[in-house]
Order: structure tokens, then C-alpha cells, then sequence
């Protein structure tokens, strides 16, 4: 959702003052990319649609692995000034777009699950629009909904420019926005709980063969049980 650059144009330009990671662990990381996601997300919509599961936990699971994917990326993004730029914005919502059509190509938009990737979407967004007037700074108080103000500040500060069409956020920007945000009330974490689990609901689906024709086998051993 990071790493991979799906957009042409984009993995040249590099945020200026950050040297590019050498650890096993991000070599490793940069074999994966949005296939790779779709990919597995197949997979596991394959596995639970041949075992005959019903198509409501089906779209309950699918909602819960989309938060994953969501507000794993999200951290990340909290937690490295590398991943915040307009550039990278673009290609977080392109990214989020791959997912969008996944979900349709599987008839599966009514579950819920695009809605667990609002936070992503609007930080992507966040780090696309422009920052440096008090109009600006009125529409991200007002837009970013989802985000609590001390994310919204946190991106704001970790803002960083790749290019010289790009300009820095001001500190004098980050407190006007502060100051719209004043009136909003919300939660105060930075980071999303990504050990959050949707209640599951079990359908229940009344069978059409009537109890009293069922003929119970011998081999288990049920005798002992009385038909009502």
C-alpha cells in the first residue's frame, strides 16, 4: 500500500533528507505490491466461497481484512515523515481505488468494507490538498472527519516536500488549523487500534426439511435420545 509505486512517474522522486532503507526486512517488503494484496484477498474470498460460507460472514470477514490493510497503512503513515507527501497521497488513493474495484468485481460494495478505509483515504487526501491559506485550513477542519486533530497535526507537521512545486506546511498553518479544530470533539490516540475486531453476527436461516424426517444413523450411537 506504501512501497510499491503503481504510479508512473512517482518512484524517481524521493522526499528530500531521507536515505533509502538497507534492513533485510525492507528488501524483503519491496517484492510485495497491490497485487499482491488483491491476490491474497482472492484467495481468501475463493476458500470461504467454496466451503459454502454464507454470504453475510463472508462480507463480515472481508470488512474486518480491509480495516486491517487500512489502519495498518494508516499507522505507518503516522509513524514515517517518508511516506508523507503529496506524491505519496496519489498513491495511496490510487492504491485505495484497486481495492474499490476489487470489491466490486466481487459484488461485494454493500459489506461495509470501503468504509473501514476512510481515515486512509482522507489522510491520502490530506496530503494532496493545499496548505497555506485560511481556506485551506477551514477545509481540512472540516473534511477530515474522520481524523482526530492530533493526527491531522501530526501529518500536517510531517508534511515533507518532494519537489520545488511543492512548499512545506508553515507552523503558522498548523495553528490555524488547530484553532478550527477547537470546536471538534473527538478521541485523542494517534494511532488505530488495529487489534479492533467487528462483532460478528451469525445469520440464521430456517431449513426447509422438516425435523421429524430426518432419519438418524446408528452409527452414532444415539439411541438413548427420544424424537419429541
Amino acid at each position: 500500500m506504501l512501497e510499491h509505486e503503481s504510479l508512473q512517474g512517482i518512484s524517481s522522486m524521493k522526499p528530500t533528507g531521507f536515505r533509502k532503507r538497507s534492513s533485510s526486512l525492507y528488501k524483503d517488503s519491496e517484492t510485495y505490491s497491490i497485487s499482491s494484496i488483491l491476490q491474497e484477498l482472492s484467495v481468501f474470498y475463493s476458500a470461504m466461497s467454496h466451503h459454502g460460507m454464507e454470504q453475510s460472514l463472508t462480507k463480515q470477514a472481508v470488512k474486518q481484512l480491509f480495516f486491517l490493510i487500512g489502519a495498518t497503512t494508516f499507522n505507518q503513515i503516522m509513524l514515517r515523515k517518508d511516506m508523507c507527501s503529496c506524491r505519496k497521497g496519489m498513491q495511496i488513493r490510487c492504491n485505495i481505488s484497486y481495492l474499490e474495484e476489487w470489491l466490486k468485481e466481487n459484488e461485494l460494495q454493500s459489506c461495509g468494507a470501503i468504509d473501514t478505509l476512510r481515515p486512509l483515504a482522507q489522510a491520502a487526501w490530506l496530503l494532496q490538498v493545499n496548505k497555506s491559506t485560511d481556506e485551506d485550513a477551514k477545509e481540512i477542519a472540516e473534511k477530515c472527519t474522520e481524523l482526530n486533530p492530533v493526527q491531522i497535526v501530526k501529518i500536517l507537521n510531517s508534511y515533507t516536500p518532494i519537489d520545488d512545486f511543492e512548499k512545506r506546511v508553515t507552523s503558522s498553518f498548523v495553528r490555524q488549523v488547530q484553532s478550527f479544530l477547537q470546536e471538534y470533539e473527538g478521541a485523542t490516540q494517534l494511532m488505530l487500534d488495529t487489534d479492533y475486531r467487528f462483532q460478528v453476527t451469525f445469520p440464521f436461516y430456517p431449513s426447509s426439511t422438516a425435523l421429524e424426517s430426518l432419519q438418524v444413523p446408528s452409527s452414532l450411537n444415539l439411541e438413548f435420545l427420544t424424537r419429541i
